[in-house]
């Protein structure tokens, strides 16, 4: 009795009948107190319709008609009772039905290998509801895709410097090996990396859970990307690489976090430091609602096929860059998710004609306050 559609059909019933026993009252009364003497006279003889009158003033009509009428009634009610009733559960069974299987789906969901979407149908407001379950498990499926995709890349990525950690220990206690400077050092370099590691997947947990710690303020963009091409010329210089600035000499401040900018700006400028081949531009460009910066560098392009995975964790365009050059592959995810905790847009565009373009959006005004 706790099955909706048993008390939505019980509803439904009760309320067909309801309505069949007031209508079979009215109908009856109706027929019942007809005055046959004030009806105009039929298309029969005199005779016979006087004796219809006096019939029907003496009570006799109404005793001969009253059984006929009251077991026409009550058949008529009985049916119109009994088709109801199919109806009406037929009716809310095909109702609830979409909501049983939601049900059933929704005491999968703790169980990945059982979990399944779900058919979409019903009313509007049940297929509304499907969909957003849908959307639910697909959100589910592709956060332990990730999940499991990050503990692989993570093994992966630690397995490497903590082999050479521990076999180069082994080594030096089993005195196979002596423990010179040069060997610790060494060692040393795989623990920063380690250390490296650790600390840009802290990040990158922290900015996909929104909770990236910020210092909000007011943000010279001007001034940051002129530190940033101050900090890199030497390089740039060190490696025959012309490093051009082109920026306006007036721009609006932004509201943001001045050092996870500088950081950007840092990852995008070793980026584009590693791969030129003769030119790197940084620039600056004032849009009406929003600010642009870019880095560009000359260098060969990026295959098309790499491009909308760039921005993925652990993802390397180019597999032959080792872990000392290529970093800990999570740069660029930690860039985009600095972007977004400041309602920005980043991209990525590459040809053989411009080379490859990192660009940014930044708002000049946030529609929201950030979270803190």
């Amino acid at each position: 009795m706790n099955r909706l559609w048993v008390q939505l059909s019980l509803i439904f019933t009760l309320t067909i009948v309801g309505v069949a026993v007031i209508l079979g009252i009215l109908v009856f009364s109706q027929i019942a107190n007809t005055d046959f003497a004030t009806m105009p006279p039929p298309s029969i003889s005199a005779a016979d319709w006087e004796l219809v009158r006096q019939l029907n003033e003496s009570g006799g009509l109404r005793a001969l008609f009253r059984p006929f009428l009251t077991l026409q009634l009550i058949t008529l009610a009985l049916i119109t009772i009994l088709t109801g009733i199919g109806l009406s559960v037929y009716a809310n069974w095909r109702l609830t039905r979409p909501l049983t299987k939601l049900a059933e789906a929704t005491t999968r969901v703790a169980q990945p290998s059982r979990r399944s979407p779900v058919t979409v149908s019903g009313s509007r407001e049940i297929e509304g509801l499907a969909n957003a379950f849908n959307t639910m498990v697909s959100e589910l499926e592709t956060s332990e895709t990730r999940r499991q995709n990050l503990l692989a890349d993570v093994s992966h990525e630690l397995r490497t410097p903590l082999t050479v950690l521990s076999s180069n220990l082994r080594a030096m206690l089993d005195e196979v090996q002596a423990a010179e400077p040069a060997q610790i050092a060494k060692l040393y370099d795989q623990t920063r990396q380690i250390n490296h590691l650790v600390g840009d997947l802290h990040d990158l947990a922290q900015a996909e859970a929104n909770r990236l710690p910020m210092q909000w303020g007011t943000v010279d963009m001007r001034l940051l990307l002129t530190q940033a091409a101050e900090l890199f010329a030497p390089l740039a210089e060190d490696q025959g690489l012309q490093l051009n600035l082109r920026q306006p000499a007036a721009v609006p401040p932004i509201r943001g976090d001045a050092a996870r900018l500088t950081q950007v700006l840092q990852n995008l400028m070793s980026n584009a430091l590693r791969y030129a081949d003769n030119e790197i531009i940084l620039a600056l460009d004032v849009q009406p609602d929003q600010l642009q910066i870019t880095v560009q560098n000359d260098g060969e392009p990026i295959a098309a096929e790499h491009l909308p995975h760039l921005f993925d964790r652990f993802y390397r365009a180019d597999v032959s860059r080792a872990r000392e050059t290529g970093g800990t592959g999570l740069g660029l995810a930690i860039v985009q998710s600095i972007i977004h905790a400041h309602q920005g847009e980043i991209s990525v565009h590459s040809s053989k004609k411009d080379g490859t373009q990192f660009s940014f959006l930044l708002p000049l005004v946030l529609t929201m306050t950030p979270a803190k």
